[in-house]
């Protein structure tokens, strides 16, 4: 399991100066927060898919965001996470994200990892 914090400030850039982070920003950060559990020996993820990714609401500029994440299955370099984003007690997103991992190769080249 991997946790993380997002203080999002009073004047956040992503607020746009209506002071609601968007909710895209809140699902890359639990991507990140998932990305966190992967082997230390990978170079690269990315999101492969978003299952059942419920936005309960938008955080407030000023709000603590609290992220959580949890391998729920490993199919070759495919991770799945149940991840979930909360301020204090209030359900802000959650859901399932799979990542896939990719390996650089010597000449340079990617590959979906086995």
């Amino acid at each position: 399991m991997a946790r993380a914090r997002r203080e999002a400030a009073a004047d956040d850039p992503h607020a746009n100066g209506s002071g609601v982070i968007p909710a895209c920003l809140v699902i890359e950060m639990m991507a990140q927060t998932a990305g966190l559990i992967l082997p230390e020996d990978v170079s690269a993820a990315y999101v492969a898919a978003l299952s059942g990714v419920r936005l309960h609401r938008a955080p407030e500029a000023g709000e603590t965001i609290d992220l959580e994440a949890r391998l729920a299955r490993r199919m070759g370099g495919l991770y799945q996470f149940d991840c979930s984003a909360r301020t204090g007690t209030t359900p802000l997103a959650d859901g399932t994200i799979v990542l896939a991992v990719v390996s650089i190769r010597g000449d340079g080249t990617t590959g979906v990892a086995r």
